[in-house]
């Protein structure tokens, strides 16, 4: 009996509660003015109301459910402008309604501001610049992995690619978006600006990674430095350490090869210095020439010697910097010449290399090779049956000859001259430990006194 009683009071109650939410709707429907407050706080509570009435588990008429649904299409439709023209974040806060609750949800309609027609192009530019941020720093690293980090260059990559992870997660991602807009708005800047801003960080990125990329020339131009400093002091292992880390920083500069050619020569590794030395030799560069020279003058063949250095004395300028290339090839010129047992063209090229000797800026701080143009020629003068002025030129070379490559110091050897051979200072040609030690440490320095006068 009580269950017949239930249902149809429920019913009712359903059916009134749609009955005051239907007359809520048409109330706002038929305003000529933007709904207030009120109106709106009261179609909301009548959903609730509606939503109160409805058993979970109780079987309602058709009509009902039909009906409800039409409402709810209407109230739908309507949800822009009670988002708009209601205090739905504040009632929310206050009646803490379910999320099931949808009505009491809307959301206001997206105001397009005129910047955000461009977001598109400003994402693109975005996309595009983090590419080529990210080839940069790929190419980049590619080249400081091999060559070595040095604190300044590790620091700049990792701050590089750091800033790269972090904007190219923020601009691609739907995780990173929102970080990004929330740390923007934490900033205070216009959400119509976000794009712009993201595409300016890219931009710096780019002309960052740019920057660091095409500094690499000068950082390998730093390891050649070093590398020179090295040479001449004649620590080859620590030379041919800097010239290759050169090599992988500015692959570009011959000079870099030729100058590891240099130090493979004085070792005698003879193989290793002609690939240096022809890498070069493809730029046409002169001291590339004089080096090939020399290795061709001690495989016997100083024709092909000669060859190369009248092409590289075509090619060598008389600037002040370049005395020291200009001397060499003078001076294997009269070498290869002096092989010919073309005695007079040799003393004419060995004398031209002298007089260019003596107008070093620094002669007690010589340069690897410098002096050998005395012993050759000394040589060249005792063929020439010139006995006297040849004793005297030998005497030149024991006190100004810093031969640079081990087949320089051999040259002695090969000629008879032992003793000469033992006085000859090397350390040009490699570093001796036992020297610098003792030179350390306040003991006599037994090498040739060097003085500063040049023949």
């Amino acid at each position: 009996m009580a269950e017949t009683i239930s249902e149809p009071i429920i019913s009712s109650n359903l059916e009134q509660a749609i009955a005051d939410y239907a007359k809520a709707l048409s109330l706002m429907a038929e305003a000529t003015s933007n709904p207030s407050k009120q109106q709106i706080l009261k179609i909301l509570l009548a959903r609730d109301a509606v939503a109160q009435a409805l058993p979970e588990k109780t079987q309602v008429s058709e009509d009902s459910i039909a009906r409800l649904i039409e409402l709810d299409g209407k109230l739908k439709s309507q949800g822009e402008a009670i988002a708009t023209y209601g205090a739905l974040a504040e009632w929310q806060e206050s009646l803490e309604p379910p999320k099931s609750s949808w009505w009491w949800f809307f959301q206001p309609p997206k105001i397009t501001n005129p910047w955000d027609h461009y977001d598109w192009l400003w994402d693109t530019l975005t996309a595009a610049a983090l590419v080529l941020s990210g080839s940069y720093m790929v190419n980049t690293l590619h080249n400081l992995s091999v060559g070595g980090l040095g604190v300044l260059e590790a620091f700049g990559t990792i701050a590089q690619a750091g800033g790269i992870a972090i904007v190219g997660k923020g601009a691609l991602t739907s995780d990173g978006k929102e970080k990004v807009k929330s740390t923007l708005k934490k900033l205070n800047i216009p959400p119509h600006f976000y794009s712009e801003v993201t595409f300016g960080l890219s931009t710096l990125l780019l002309l960052g990674a740019y920057g660091l990329h095409s500094s690499l020339p000068s950082w390998g131009n730093y390891h050649y430095k070093k590398g020179q400093e090295f040479y001449d002091k004649g620590d080859l292992q620590s030379a041919e350490n800097e010239y290759l880390q050169a090599i992988r920083l500015d692959s570009s500069n011959v000079d870099i090869r030729t100058n590891l050619g240099a130090v493979y020569e004085s070792i005698g590794d003879i193989d290793k210095a002609l690939t240096e030395y022809k890498h070069a030799l493809k730029f046409g560069d002169p001291q590339a020439m004089n080096n090939i020279s020399r290795i061709y003058i001690n495989k016997n063949d100083p024709v092909t010697a000669e060859t190369y250095l009248r092409m590289g004395l075509q090619r060598v300028t008389n600037d002040r910097d370049k005395m020291d290339l200009q001397y060499q090839l003078h001076r294997n010129l009269g070498w290869s010449l002096l092989k010919q047992k073309k005695y007079p063209e040799a003393e004419q090229e060995l004398k031209e290399a002298i007089e260019i000797d003596k107008k070093d800026p620094k002669p007690e701080d010589k340069l690897p090779g410098k002096g050998m143009a005395n012993c050759f020629l000394a040589q060249t003068l005792e063929f020439g049956e010139n006995k006297e002025r040849s004793n005297q030129v030998w005497s030149d070379c024991k006190k100004f000859a810093k031969p640079e490559t081990l087949a320089e110091y051999k040259w002695f050897i090969d000629i008879g001259k032992r003793t000469l051979a033992n006085d000859i200072d090397t350390s040009k040609v490699v570093k001796n430990p036992n020297k610098d030690r003792k030179n350390k440490n306040g003991g006599i320095n037994t090498s040739p006194t060097k003085v500063k006068e040049t023949p």
